[in-house]
């Protein structure tokens, strides 16, 4: 899916809808549960009383909640209210807090996706009326918000499940709701999003047309990249790279601003840039080396590019760490995309740091 084969699908069409969660929004971690996990830790952050497992107990209680309204009132989906009724607290907690930390929460770690924003400003331009279209709990005027806040401010209507009478896009009521309420045919509609059930065989059965967007982390363990810790630092960085890196399927990036991003840029962050540290925590490996020498170098467009992408790691990661201070990369976290650099390159990667090493030290360390 480039932007030239979708900006000639958009010609053909006079709506252009797209999903919003994982689609025109991203979330800052690597999956949707890493948000609870967050909200968890930043409740009971210096309040130890308020310690408990609320990441566990509030999938529970979304499980519960849907199973209550099926069973009460037939609706497929459910307000974050509903959801909340079901939760089961400890002590001092509060579900009306740990409610509004949640959204607070989402509002900081939703972000536009950049390929997707470009596509939704060339239907804008082409003159077409845009729609997003979501099943999910959140309230629909809080999506709104994080919609404008990502600069999708242009939008013919927005359908949320839970405040369509948990009409659906997988069943294909909310598919039908669109094109009423925009009084446009359905095959006149072109609709975008990552799920494929949802999103494209559910709006094809309803006469639209549909584009799959791969997911970001999908997309980023299909190329085989993958970090292996599971603490809440190493979900964070694994959204921030699906995010920046795998967003885009039309990318220009280079291959150094992605190693900078990617490779480089925890441990640099984790070690305030100290080359000593970096080189006594991985060992002086040759690969280590090459990259700080290109970190200090000038006029390197190689060097530009590298340093571009630590810099733009450490301010997405500061912008989280804003109002949630205690988010740490733990040093294993940090040195661990380094290691699979020196282990495991990607042909792309062993390409450009073979032309910088030495033979003998391309030979013994890369591949």
């Amino acid at each position: 899916m480039t932007r030239g084969a979708l900006t000639k699908e958009i010609a053909h069409v006079d709506v252009v809808s797209f999903d919003v969660f994982d689609t025109a929004l991203l979330r800052c971690v690597d999956e949707p549960a890493a948000v609870f996990s967050l909200v968890e830790r930043a409740y009971a952050e210096g309040r130890p009383e308020r310690r408990f497992p609320f990441a566990d107990e509030r999938l529970r209680a979304e499980r519960a909640a849907r199973q209550v309204v099926k069973a009460a009132s037939g609706r497929g989906d459910v307000t974050l209210e509903e959801i909340y009724a079901q939760l089961e607290v400890q002590g001092g907690c509060h579900r009306g807090e740990l409610l509004r930390l949640e959204l607070a929460i989402e509002r900081l770690v939703c972000v536009a996706n950049p390929f997707i924003h470009a596509i939704y400003e060339e239907a804008i331009d082409q003159g077409r009326r845009v729609a997003f279209v979501s099943d999910m709990y959140l309230p629909a005027p809080f999506i709104g918000e994080l919609l404008d806040a990502a600069s999708y401010t242009h939008r013919a209507c927005l359908l949320v499940s839970n405040a369509q009478g948990g009409e659906s896009k997988g069943s294909g009521a909310l598919y039908a709701r669109l094109v009423e309420q925009l009084d446009v045919r359905p095959g006149r509609v072109l609709h975008i999003g990552d799920n494929e059930h949802s999103d494209v065989e559910a709006a094809r059965r309803a006469g639209l047309r549909a584009i799959w967007y791969e997911r970001c982390g999908e997309r980023a363990n299909r190329m085989a990249w993958r970090h292996p810790d599971t603490d809440l630092g190493a979900a964070v960085y694994r959204g921030l790279v699906h995010g920046r890196l795998f967003a885009d399927r039309q990318s220009s990036r280079s291959v150094w601003y992605s190693l900078g991003y990617e490779a480089a840029g925890p441990a640099w962050w984790h070690y305030a840039g100290c080359e000593q540290a970096i080189v006594s925590a991985l060992g002086a490996s040759p690969t280590v080396l090459v990259l700080a020498q290109l970190v200090r170098s000038s006029g390197d467009p190689r060097g530009e590019d590298l340093r571009a992408g630590l810099a733009d790691f450490a301010r997405d990661l500061e912008r989280l760490r804003g109002p949630l201070p205690w988010l740490r990369l733990r040093a294993s976290v940090a040195i661990a995309p380094l290691l699979r650099l020196q282990r495991t390159p990607s042909a792309e990667e062993y390409r450009a740091l073979k032309a910088l090493l030495p033979a003998r030290a391309a030979a013994a360390v890369l591949w």
